[in-house]
């Protein structure tokens, strides 16, 4: 008789628990709303210039480190699998040298690009829960911009499509607000860029290569 009492605040706090954790994971299943900044990195370039008596030979872009921001909006289907939609914008310094005529300029390349990804995340249930993801890629625009004395000069891409990956780590501050860390690795291949505005020409099999790390957080409602 006298274990009953034991038995129950034990039965009754398991309960509780239980509970708990049913509520922890209905909560993290909903829409979502992600924004993140980041650096990001692009690997040097060497692109063809066609149709320009101003550029001739192989121009060679060398990058430097650049910016990324983005937002994305999306569902989380289970405790473990995510689905979204993700803009982001990203832009990185160069500088370019023809090299028939060792030409130089300095210039920047842009993208507006959005993926629709998908997310698989590990040990959903504790505060840090690693995930991996992958995406397609659709970059309505890549731009090059050349600048120097004699001509500043713009190319503009025109609906590519690509591939990413992604690995990173979530935290969770609450049911709703989690932490974000994660790196992204994406490829555009065989872009074709085209003079616009009063350029002449155009830059022909760039491989749009970004390595992106980013930091933000996730709103589930």
């Amino acid at each position: 008789m006298k274990k009953t009492p034991i038995v129950k605040v034990i039965f009754t706090s398991s309960s509780l628990l239980l509970l708990t954790s049913i509520n922890v994971q209905a909560n993290e299943v909903g829409w979502f709303f992600k924004p993140a900044v980041g650096a990001g990195y692009l690997s040097d370039k060497s692109v063809e210039p066609s149709q320009s008596s101003n550029l001739n030979g192989l121009l060679n872009i060398e990058t430097s480190g650049g910016v990324s921001a983005g937002l994305g909006f999306g569902y989380q289907l289970t405790e473990s699998l995510s689905t979204e939609i993700f803009w982001e914008y990203r832009a990185n310094d160069t500088e370019s040298t023809l090299s028939a005529s060792n030409d130089t300029f300095t210039g920047d390349i842009t993208a507006n690009i959005i993926y629709a990804n998908v997310y698989y995340h590990f040990f959903a249930n504790n505060e840090w829960h690693p995930y991996l993801g992958a995406g397609i890629a659709w970059a309505p625009t890549i731009e090059v911009q050349l600048e120097n004395p004699s001509a500043n000069r713009s190319f503009s891409s025109d609906g590519d499509i690509g591939f990413q990956f992604m690995l990173g780590a979530d935290y969770r501050l609450s049911n709703k607000w989690h932490l974000n860390a994660e790196g992204r690795y994406g490829f555009i291949n065989s872009v074709s860029l085209e003079g616009e505005n009063s350029t002449v020409g155009a830059l022909n099999e760039l491989d749009y290569t970004p390595f992106t790390f980013s930091v933000g957080f996730t709103y589930t409602f």
